[in-house]
């Protein structure tokens, strides 16, 4: 059963979207000291006879990490039933961990974005398409290309256009670089993950079963036809990789995850001899 701690905490995680670790920390810590402990006392006798066992939910908690964990496990056992979660990832390139409210259900993702309309959602599907297949492993799109492919879809006028642009950037779709392109947020490479997978990769990564081409030795997802998939995947964390390193041995790395592969086999860094994966990180 949710308290009002859980609520206050679920509440606030989605009306944010993205929040990284640190932050949510701070966060939690206020809740903790804004409601009363009476607010958690009448429910925790309840929560014992539920769970059978003591939980960190009781008057003297401490707003730690461990307790935040706690917290977000009890809050997704209560909103899977409902196809969300609060899930995690690490940003590409500062590894820097976040949590992230998504929506587990595609379909639903789709009907919830009724603020859209068909042509909209055409229009933000072929930016996702354009960026995910974007020459030499770019993973970006200038804005002006967006506009374009946006005016396809919508007869307005360009200042219109541009404000649609910031509006799906503003509302967590994509991110903006200095040099004024646009790339996939966390937001989306967490809650569209599935899609992804399943539109341009193997559907067997998201089981945690990736497929290499032995032959060659590839982090890259075979696609379902045969074909080379768009999908880079990390050789040391498993996830997929839009920012990064790319070996002449077609292994895809996140930066630090690179740093800790070749740390961990002992193997010299050298990030000369790689292809660079995704935008300029001096832009981001």
């Amino acid at each position: 059963m949710l308290t009002d701690i859980h609520r206050v905490l679920l509440t606030y995680i989605r009306s944010v979207k993205a929040i990284q670790l640190n932050s949510l920390l701070e966060a939690f810590t206020l809740i903790i000291q804004r409601l009363h402990p009476e607010h958690e006392h009448e429910h925790e006798h309840e929560h014992e006879s539920e769970s059978g066992h003591n939980t960190i939910n009781s008057p003297s908690i401490e707003p730690s990490r461990d307790a935040l964990e706690q917290y977000i496990r009890e809050i997704n056992a209560e909103i899977t039933k409902q196809g969300f979660k609060i899930d995690r990832k690490n940003d590409e390139l500062n590894g820097t961990l976040y949590f992230i409210f998504i929506n587990t259900a595609m379909d639903e993702i789709i009907k919830q974005t009724t603020i859209y309309t068909h042509m909209e959602l055409v229009a933000i599907k072929n930016l996702i398409e354009e960026i995910i297949e974007a020459e030499h492993f770019a993973f970006s799109l200038p804005r002006s290309n967006a506009q374009q492919i946006v005016l396809s879809h919508l007869s307005r006028p360009l200042k219109e256009l541009s404000y649609f642009i910031d509006r799906l950037i503003d509302e967590g779709w994509f991110k903006a670089t200095l040099d004024d392109r646009l790339i996939l947020s966390i937001n989306s490479l967490c809650e569209l993950k599935q899609y992804l997978l399943e539109t341009y990769g193997d559907t067997n990564l998201s089981e945690g079963n990736r497929r290499e081409n032995r032959s060659q030795d590839r982090d890259i997802v075979d696609g379902g036809n045969g074909a080379e998939s768009k999908l880079l995947v990390c050789r040391q964390c498993k996830e997929l990789v839009t920012l990064g390193f790319l070996s002449i041995e077609k292994d895809a790395f996140h930066r630090r995850c690179y740093e800790v592969y070749c740390r961990n086999n002992r193997i010299e860094a050298n990030e000369d001899n790689l292809l660079r994966v995704g935008a300029d990180p001096s832009t981001l």
